[in-house]
């Protein structure tokens, strides 16, 4: 299911059917629907900076990069990243928060350049973005705060595995759940 023309969706200020419908719309606007956001770590008494980038479909993390610094070069590399790594098409919807890297004019005239739809939230509510709040919810709690980086290489290797480890747990899960489905029928 693909919608062929280009359309983008109003912030909706307030929880309302309007905004549970254009939510609905969202996901199946395209396959490729992607959620980004950012994650602040800390190693060695600094903090670094992951942005990350999760297709909606798959479930997976298609990009990832670290900075020192918080900018919107930092999302404008990640989100290219992200885009040598699939066939973007038209009409690609592409969700964030409200984060000022996200809503600079650069990023957003890169998006546009490209014909990608932005998609946020309404303020205060996040419901939208919940794929990617749970991924670093989990990520934080499996992996970053059970540990202490001592430099920023250790940092970027633990989220190397955890990144890996996650996708090729995702596969399993789905070969799983396809061969159980085969199977009862």
């Amino acid at each position: 299911l693909s919608l062929t023309h280009r359309f983008s969706f109003p912030s909706c200020h307030k929880k309302s059917a309007s905004c549970v419908i254009i939510s609905i719309l969202s996901q199946f606007a395209d396959f490729l629907q992607t959620f980004f956001q950012r994650l602040y770590l800390r190693a060695s008494g600094r903090f670094y900076y992951l942005f990350a980038i999760l297709d909606l479909f798959s479930r997976k993390v298609i990009a990832y990069k670290f900075s020192s610094k918080l900018d919107t070069k930092l999302a404008i590399d990640t989100f290219d990243m992200a885009a040598a790594s699939r066939n973007i098409s038209e009409g690609l919807i592409f969700h964030s928060d409200r984060g000022c890297q996200f809503i600079s004019e650069a990023f957003r005239r890169h998006l546009d350049e490209l014909n990608i739809v932005q998609s946020f939230s309404a303020k205060g509510h996040p419901y939208d973005n919940a794929v990617m709040e749970c991924f670093f919810k989990y990520l934080k709690k499996e992996e970053t705060n059970r540990r202490t980086y001592s430099s920023f290489d250790e940092v970027k290797l633990s989220i190397f595995q955890y990144i890996h480890a996650f996708t090729i747990l995702s596969d399993l899960t789905l070969i799983i759940t396809v061969f159980l489905l085969i199977r009862l029928k």
